[in-house]
C-alpha cells in the first residue's frame, strides 16, 4: 500500500481486502492473468474467447501452392534466369534468337507478377504491403526494361524532338538509350533479393519438417531461438537497405556514372578527323567538306557536354588545325587549373609534321565533380552512420539491454538479497516471448525463490554468492544479531493431520499465510515452519548490542524508539493473527469439517504463541547437499518453551521479561505478569507475561456457511484475508480494531491480579489466594458469559499443591517442570 488513512482514536477503521489467499489455492475455476500489475497474482476474470473466422478453402489451397517444394524450385529457376538470362542472350548467341529470349522474358515477368498476387493473397498478413513485397513488386517492375519494345518506347520518347533530324537530338537519345541501359541494370540487381529470401523459405521448411520428424538425430541443428531470428531478420533488412541505396545512390556522385551526360569521343576522335580532311586537299570540294566538319565538331562537341549541371562546360577555347587557328585563344590560361580545370587534345602523323591541337574549358566540370565528390563522402559517412547506430539498435534493444537489466538485478540481489522477493516480471510488449525475456522472468522468479527459501536469515548467504564469483559456497560463517524471536504452535495438530490427510497441506497453508502475512507488515520475517509449527524474527537495527537491550530507556531517542516499536509491533502481529484465524472464512470451513467434529468436538483452530528477545548466531546449518538458513541460540530455543507453556497456563499467549521490558509504556500497560519462574538449563528467574484476549469479539464468518469441498468462484473471493494491517496508526493498540475488540483487560482487573500476583511472589500465598477467587469471578466476556481465566487458574493449582502456604525456601520464584 502506498496511500493510507491515518485513522484518529475512535474512527472506524475500514478492513482492507488481502489477495494472497487466492496465490496458492488448487484452481477449481477457469483463471486468467490479466497482464498487467502483479503477474503472479491469479486474478479470476470470465473470458469470452471468439472463435476464429475459418479460412477459406480456396486460399488454404492458394497457401499449400504457394509453399509447396516445386513451386519454390520453379521460383528459384525463374529467379536466376532473371538474373543471368539477358547477359546471357548478348554472350552466348546472336540475333536470330532474340524472339525467344524476348518470349522468357515475358513469362518471367507473367510468372513474378501472378507470384506476386498470388502470395499477397495467401498471407495477407505475414507479406502483403510488407518489407519483402516491396522489394518482390520492384524486382518484377524491373522486368518491363527487359522487354525490348517497352525500352525502346521508353528511350525514343526520353529522346523525342521537333528537330529529330538534327545532331543534337541524335545525340540525346543515344545518351537516354544507355541511361535506361544503365538503370536497368542497376534494378536487375534488385532481383537478387529474391535469392535471399527464397533461401530463408528453404529454411523455414526445413525446420517445418525436421519439427515434424519423430525420430531427431543427436548431431542435429537446434532450433534457431526467438531472438536470433529476430535478429537475423532485421539485420538481413538493414543489409538490404544498405546495399540497395549504395548501388542507385553512388552512380549520382560521379559524371561518368550514366546519370549525367558522358564523354562520346568526338573531342578527341574529330580532331583526328579534321587534321586527315586538312591534309586531304584544298579544293574547293575538300574545302568544304572541310568547314562543315569544323563547325559539326565545335557543335557536337557542345551538344555532349553543355547540359552537364545545365551550365555549359567542355567550351573550345582554342583549336589549332595543322598548324591553322581556327579558334584563337591563349592555350594556357593562368586562372585555370592545369590537369583539372582544362582538357587539351594534339595530333599529329607520320605523313606531315603539323600539329592540330585543341584545349576545352572543363572548369565547370571539376567543380560539379568536386561538389558530387563531398556529397558521396557524406552519403557513406550518412550510410555508416545509420547502419551502426541500426543494427546497434537492434543489438541494444534484443540483447544487450536485457543482459544489462539481467545484471543491474544481480548487483541489486548482492547489495539485497531479498529485494528478488519484490521484483516483477513482465510478460508485456513485442519481446515477451523472446528468449532474453524468458530468461529474465526466470532469473526473477528464481530469486524470489531464493528470497523465499532462505528468507532473511539466508541473506548474508545469497548476498556473498552473488558477489563473488567461482564455486557457490553456501556455508558463509555466522554473525551474532540480536533480535525478537517468536514462535507459534498449532493445536491438535496430529489428529488434524489422521483426518484431513492430504488435506492438511492446504489446512497449514491458510494459516501460514495470515501468520507470515502479519509478521512481514509488522517488520518481521518468517524463518522455519516446521509442520505445525512457525519461527518467527524481527531483527533489531544493526549495531544493537546486549547492554542496549538491557537499557534500553538510556538511549538515544531514534534508536530507542525504534526498539520499542519493533516489540510492539511483533506483540501486535500475534495479537491480530489470533484474530484474522478467527474472522478467516476459509478456516473457518475447517470448524464445520465432519471428520474433525467427531475426533475432536467443537473444534476451532487456535495456536500457542511464544515471544522472547536476546541473542543469536545467524547462519547456514547444514552441508553441501542441504542447508537451511536458521538461528542458534538458548533465547530461539526459549520462544519455544514459552509456547510450549501455554499450554499449562491456558492462555494463547507467552511473553518472557526480556521481551516485554522492550514494549512502549503504552502497549506494556496491557500486559500483567502472570508467574515467575526458572527453565532447564538455567537458574535465572524469568517473569512470564501475557497479553488477555477475547476472540469471542471477532466475527466467525460462520453465518457464510461455506462448504470446505468445491467452493464456487464468489466463495474463493469471499475466502480472501481480511487485515486492518495495511493502515498506519500513531498507538495501534488503541487504534487498530483487531486489538481493541479483543483486549479484555480492564485495568481495574489488571490492578487487582497485580496486587494478588505481588502476594503471591511475596509469600503470602492465602491472601493471593483469596484476591484471585474475587477477580475471577468477576470477569465476563463479550457475550456475558463467565470467563475461566487460565492463568489465575494455574497460579492457584500451583498454590494449592502446597495447601496455600509459601515453601519455607520461597525466593519469589519456581522451577517451571514441563518444556
Amino acid at each position: 500500500m502506498s496511500d493510507f488513512t491515518k485513522p484518529s482514536t475512535g474512527d472506524e477503521v475500514q478492513p482492507m481486502r488481502s489477495s494472497f489467499m487466492h496465490k496458492n489455492m488448487p484452481e477449481r475455476t477457469f483463471s486468467a492473468r490479466s497482464g498487467k500489475g502483479d503477474p503472479d497474482d491469479d486474478t479470476k476474470v470470465n473470458v469470452v474467447i471468439e472463435p476464429s473466422k475459418p479460412t477459406p478453402t480456396w486460399r488454404q489451397s492458394l497457401l499449400i501452392l504457394v509453399d509447396s517444394t516445386w513451386f519454390s524450385i520453379v521460383s528459384t529457376v525463374v529467379t536466376i534466369w532473371a538474373l543471368f538470362g539477358q547477359d546471357i542472350q548478348l554472350a552466348c548467341t546472336d540475333k536470330s534468337t532474340d524472339g525467344i529470349f524476348e518470349g522468357l522474358t515475358i513469362a518471367c515477368l507473367a510468372f513474378f507478377t501472378l507470384e506476386l498476387i498470388g502470395t499477397s493473397i495467401a498471407k495477407p498478413d505475414d507479406y502483403f504491403m510488407g518489407f519483402y513485397f516491396w522489394l518482390d513488386f520492384v524486382a518484377t517492375a524491373s522486368m518491363v526494361f527487359d522487354i525490348p519494345q517497352v525500352f525502346d518506347a521508353i528511350t525514343a520518347s526520353m529522346g523525342d524532338d521537333s528537330d529529330a533530324a538534327s545532331s543534337t537530338t541524335v545525340l540525346k537519345a543515344g545518351r537516354a538509350s544507355r541511361a535506361g541501359t544503365k538503370a536497368g541494370r542497376i534494378a536487375r540487381l534488385v532481383r537478387l533479393i529474391r535469392i535471399l529470401k527464397l533461401y530463408k523459405q528453404y529454411i523455414a521448411r526445413k525446420e517445418e519438417l525436421r519439427k515434424g520428424n519423430l525420430v531427431v538425430e543427436e548431431e542435429e541443428e537446434e532450433n534457431q531461438s526467438r531472438v536470433g531470428q529476430k535478429l537475423s531478420d532485421l539485420t538481413t533488412r538493414r543489409v538490404i537497405i544498405g546495399v540497395l541505396a549504395m548501388l542507385f545512390m553512388l552512380p549520382l556522385f560521379d559524371l561518368k556514372g550514366g546519370y549525367y551526360d558522358e564523354p562520346l569521343g568526338l573531342d578527341y576522335y574529330g580532331l583526328e578527323m579534321l587534321h586527315k580532311l586538312h591534309q586531304a586537299g584544298q579544293d574547293a570540294q575538300y574545302a568544304a567538306i572541310y568547314d562543315s566538319s569544323v563547325q559539326t565538331f565545335k557543335s557536337g562537341v557542345k551538344a555532349s557536354k553543355s547540359s552537364t549541371g545545365g551550365k555549359t562546360t567542355h567550351k573550345i577555347y582554342h583549336l589549332v588545325i595543322c598548324d591553322e587557328v581556327i579558334i584563337s585563344g591563349a592555350h594556357k590560361r593562368p586562372d585555370f587549373r592545369k590537369d583539372l580545370e582544362t582538357l587539351e587534345y594534339a595530333y599529329t602523323n607520320d605523313e606531315s609534321t603539323c600539329i592540330s591541337m585543341v584545349y576545352f574549358d572543363t572548369q565547370w566540370e571539376s567543380q560539379l565533380q568536386a561538389i558530387l565528390n563531398i556529397m558521396r563522402t557524406l552519403f557513406i559517412c550518412i550510410i555508416l552512420l545509420v547502419g551502426a547506430m541500426s543494427f546497434s539498435k537492434d543489438a541494444n534493444r534484443l540483447v544487450l539491454i536485457p543482459i544489462e537489466r539481467m545484471i543491474k538485478k544481480v548487483r541489486m540481489l548482492s547489495d539485497n538479497p531479498l529485494a528478488g522477493s519484490k521484483m516483477k516480471t513482465d510478460n508485456e510488449g513485442e519481446d515477451a516471448q523472446y528468449e532474453t525475456r524468458i530468461l529474465e522472468n526466470a532469473f526473477i522468479k528464481i530469486s524470489s525463490l531464493l528470497a523465499i527459501g532462505f528468507g532473511d536469515a539466508g541473506a548474508e548467504i545469497i548476498g556473498e554468492n552473488m558477489k563473488s564469483g567461482g564455486n557457490i559456497n553456501a556455508m558463509v560463517p555466522g554473525r551474532k544479531m540480536y533480535a525478537i524471536f517468536g514462535f507459534c504452535d498449532i493445536r491438535q495438530f496430529t489428529d488434524a493431520t489422521e483426518v484431513l490427510q492430504e488435506g492438511i497441506m492446504e489446512f497449514v497453508n491458510s494459516i501460514a499465510k495470515i501468520v507470515h502475512m502479519e509478521v512481514a507488515m509488522h517488520g518481521g520475517s518468517a524463518n522455519k515452519n516446521i509442520g505445525d509449527a512457525f519461527l518467527l524474527v524481527w531483527k533489531f537495527p544493526a549495531g544493537t548490542t546486549a547492554a542496549d537491550l538491557k537499557n534500553v530507556d538510556s538511549l538515544p531517542t531514534e534508536k530507542r524508539d525504534a526498539i520499542k516499536s519493533l516489540a510492539d509491533k511483533a506483540l501486535a502481529s500475534f495479537i491480530i493473527i489470533m484474530s484474522g484465524l478467527k474472522r478467516s472464512k476459509r478456516l473457518n470451513r475447517y470448524r464445520s469439517h465432519p471428520g474433525l467434529n467427531e475426533r475432536m468436538p467443537n473444534y476451532d483452530v487456535k495456536m500457542g504463541f511464544g515471544l522472547h528477545a536476546g541473542w543469536a548466531i545467524e547462519g547456514a546449518i547444514g552441508s553441501d547437499y542441504k542447508i537451511d538458513a536458521s538461528y542458534l541460540s538458548p533465547n530461539v530455543n526459549m520462544s519455544s518453551r514459552l509456547e510450549a507453556a501455554t499450554k499449562q497456563f491456558r492462555t494463547p499467549l507467552l511473553l518472557s521479561k526480556n521481551f516485554v521490558d522492550l514494549m512502549s509504556p503504552s502497549a506494556f500497560s496491557m500486559c500483567r505478569q502472570i508467574d515467575c519462574v526458572t527453565v532447564k538449563g538455567s537458574n535465572e528467574p524469568m517473569g512470564l507475561y501475557t497479553f488477555d484476549t477475547d476472540l469471542t469479539a471477532v466475527d466467525s464468518g460462520a453465518e457464510q456457511g461455506l462448504t470446505l469441498n468445491s467452493p464456487s468462484e464468489k466463495e474463493e473471493q469471499e475466502a480472501e484475508i481480511i487485515t486492518y494491517s495495511h493502515h498506519e496508526y500513531t498507538d495501534e493498540f488503541k487504534e487498530n480494531p483487531d486489538i481493541t475488540k479483543v483486549h479484555n483487560a480492564t485495568p481495574e482487573f489488571l490492578q487487582k491480579f497485580g496486587e494478588a500476583f505481588q502476594a503471591y511472589i511475596d509469600g503470602d500465598w492465602g491472601k493471593s489466594r483469596d484476591m484471585i477467587n474475587a477477580i475471577i469471578e468477576e470477569r465476563v466476556d463479550s457475550t456475558g458469559e463467565p470467563v475461566r481465566d487460565g492463568p489465575s487458574e494455574t497460579l492457584l493449582e500451583v498454590m494449592a499443591r502446597e495447601n496455600f502456604q509459601a515453601p519455607k525456601d520461597w525466593e519469589g520464584y519456581r522451577a517451571l517442570t514441563e518444556k
